[in-house]
This record gives structure tokens, C-alpha cells and sequence, in this order.
């Protein structure tokens, strides 16, 4: 086997080889997609067997009891609350997946990435006061002078930006739940870094267990209650960036803080 045989078996090989991960990952994804679509639709098919029988035994009784006849509308009311609920469950997984594996163009714009994260926590914030009326953070930017212009999809790192912002007050509103006298901090920071810019969010919310630090950029790994997580934001954010050719790290200590840091290129030298 001469030289130019040997490179060409090599290749061969390698490109075997990233096929037979890329199936891997496959089958990993579609078993993780049909449990996570298996059990709502179990709910569903269950709680809509019961409201047929309580409209039927409703229908039976020409003269029903007025007490029980408010019971049993009462039950009606809870299952459909709960197929509503497990609809949208299925519905937001779905999406996201399609979040997870929907190629973006690449048509990265200089950005005021400051001015995006400022918009970001207004909203987030908002939101996150909307759950609880009394909840107030106090939070410390540090910014340099000038605004900082990264090349960027704005979108994507909005997306990005809205996930750790959202799971930093959801952390630090269980906090306040179970801690008497925890006052909920912020640190939002963006500093140039050579050719990197840095953008780093730290709270001091629940913190991250250790041997979940190694896991929860992976599809579908959530500490959440099943019916209010996919497992994906962290997951997609972490593809979000690496597009971008940066980096996304945490540093954690359960019941203290958590610290997300992001290294994005400055400028794209790919367009």
C-alpha cells in the first residue's frame, strides 16, 4: 500500500468514525426526545379518559345532585387544567428542539453587547417581578467607559443573555423562599480581553452542586420540576456560543453563588 492508498484509508476511517458518533448522538437525542414526549402524553391520554367519564356519569343523571354535580365539574376543570399543561410541556420541548438542532446563518453585526444585556435584564427582571411582587435585587455593573463592539448574531446572544438571566432570578426567588434575611445580588460585567471580550454574570442564589457543574450544558439535564424546564436553555446556549467561536465556563458554590463567564471573539474573522 503506497503513501497516497494509506491517506485515503485514513480519511476513510475518520470520516467512518464521525458518522458513527453523529448516530450515537442521534440515538441518544431521539431516546431522550421520546421520554421526555412520553410522559406528558401519558398525562394526557389519562386525564382526557377521566373527563370523558365524568361528562358521561354528568349526562346519565337527569336530576343530579347539585352538590355532586359541582364536584364532578370541579375534577372536569382540574383535568383540563392538567392537559393544557402538559400540552404546553410537549409544545416547549418540541420547540426547543427545534431551537437546538435549526442551523442560523451566520450573519454576525457589530454590536453594543452592553446595550443588549441592559435591555435583557430590564425584561428578565420585570418578568421575575411579575412572579414575585416583593422581589428586588441589587445589582452592580461593571462596564468600561466605552461601549464595547462585538461582532455578533444579536439574536443568538440575546437568547443566550434571557436563559442565564432568567435561571439566575429563578435561583435567587427559591433563595428568598428558604433563606430568612438573603438579599439577592447581581454582578454583571463586560471587559475587552486581547481579542476577546469577556461577559460574566455572577448571583448569589442557590449555587451549583459539584457534580452538577459537568452537566448542565447536556441536552436535557435540568435541576428544574420537569413541567418547567426541557433541559435545554444551558445546552443551547453553550452551541450559541461555541458558534461564535468563544467559550462559556461557570465557577459555583452551592448555597452561595454561581459565576457564568463568556469569551466571545471581538471581531469574526469569518463572515
Amino acid at each position: 500500500m503506497n503513501e497516497t492508498d494509506e491517506k485515503n484509508e485514513i480519511a476513510n476511517l475518520q470520516s467512518q468514525i464521525r458518522h458513527l458518533k453523529k448516530m450515537a448522538a442521534l440515538g441518544e437525542l431521539t431516546a431522550a426526545v421520546s421520554h421526555e414526549i412520553k410522559n406528558p402524553l401519558s398525562f394526557i391520554r389519562n386525564f382526557s379518559e377521566l373527563s370523558e367519564e365524568i361528562v358521561a356519569t354528568l349526562q346519565k343523571e337527569n336530576s343530579p345532585n347539585e352538590k355532586i354535580a359541582e364536584e364532578q365539574l370541579e375534577n372536569l376543570r382540574f383535568n383540563l387544567n392538567k392537559i393544557t399543561r402538559n400540552s404546553q410541556r410537549m409544545a416547549d420541548t418540541l420547540e426547543r428542539m427545534l431551537l437546538y438542532s435549526r442551523p442560523a446563518p451566520k450573519n454576525y453585526h457589530p454590536t453594543n453587547v452592553q446595550k443588549i444585556l441592559d435591555e435583557f435584564i430590564y425584561l428578565v427582571y420585570s418578568t421575575a417581578r411579575a412572579r414575585m411582587p416583593k422581589f428586588n435585587v441589587k445589582s452592580k455593573k461593571k462596564y468600561e467607559k466605552d461601549a464595547i463592539i462585538v461582532d455578533i448574531i444579536p439574536g443568538d446572544i440575546s437568547r443566550v443573555f434571557m436563559n442565564l438571566l432568567d435561571n439566575a432570578c429563578a435561583s435567587m426567588q427559591k433563595k428568598v423562599e428558604s433563606v430568612e434575611n438573603y438579599e439577592p445580588r447581581m454582578i454583571y460585567e463586560i471587559k475587552k480581553d486581547g481579542d476577546n471580550t469577556t461577559i460574566r454574570f455572577r448571583d448569589n442564589g442557590l449555587g451549583i452542586p459539584a457534580k452538577n457543574r459537568k452537566l448542565i450544558f447536556e441536552p436535557f439535564f435540568t435541576t428544574k420540576n420537569a413541567p418547567n424546564s426541557s433541559g435545554l436553555g444551558l445546552s443551547i446556549c453553550n452551541e450559541i456560543i461555541k458558534d461564535h467561536g468563544g467559550s462559556i465556563t461557570v465557577k459555583s458554590r452551592k448555597g452561595q453563588f454561581a459565576d457564568f463567564i463568556i469569551s466571545l471573539p471581538t471581531r469574526q474573522t469569518l463572515k
